[in-house]
C-alpha cells in the first residue's frame, strides 16, 4: 500500500491563515482594551473633553502635542514640537522623559507589546 501525501489546497491555507489572524487581532483588541484600562484610564479618559489629571486620548494619534483646549499641560510639553504618531507614543509609553524631557507623566509601560496593544487600541479610537 502506497501512502499519500495529503497537500491542503491553497485556499485551505489562506482560509486557515485568514482565521488565526483575524482570531489573534479579537484577542488582541480585547487585550488592548484592558491594558488600557488598567494602565491609561486612571487618568486619561477617551472622551473629547479635558478634566483635571490628564488630557483625553481621543483622536491622539495625528493630534499636536499639547494641543487639548483647556488643559493645563506643563510647560515641557506645551514647546513640544511635533505630532503624536504611532512610533512616538509608543516611545512615550516607554520613557515620557526622554520623548519630553520635563513633562509630568511619571508612569511608563516596560512591556513592548503592551505599549504596541495600547497604541493599536488608541489608534482605533480616532
Amino acid at each position: 500500500m502506497t501512502s499519500k501525501k495529503l497537500v491542503p489546497s491553497a485556499a485551505a491555507v489562506v482560509a486557515l491563515c485568514v482565521a488565526v489572524v483575524c482570531s489573534v487581532r479579537a484577542q488582541d483588541a480585547t487585550r488592548a482594551k484592558l491594558l488600557f484600562v488598567g494602565a491609561c484610564a486612571g487618568c486619561h479618559g477617551l472622551e473629547p473633553r479635558t478634566d483635571d489629571q490628564a488630557p483625553s486620548l481621543s483622536g491622539v494619534i495625528g493630534r499636536r502635542a499639547g494641543a487639548v483646549p483647556d488643559f493645563k499641560y506643563s510647560s515641557a510639553m506645551l514647546s513640544a514640537n511635533f505630532v503624536w504618531d504611532e512610533s512616538r507614543l509608543e516611545a512615550f509609553l516607554a520613557d515620557p522623559q526622554a520623548v519630553v524631557p520635563g513633562t509630568r507623566m511619571a508612569f511608563s509601560v516596560a512591556d513592548k507589546r503592551e505599549r504596541a496593544d495600547i497604541v493599536a487600541y488608541l489608534k482605533t479610537l480616532q
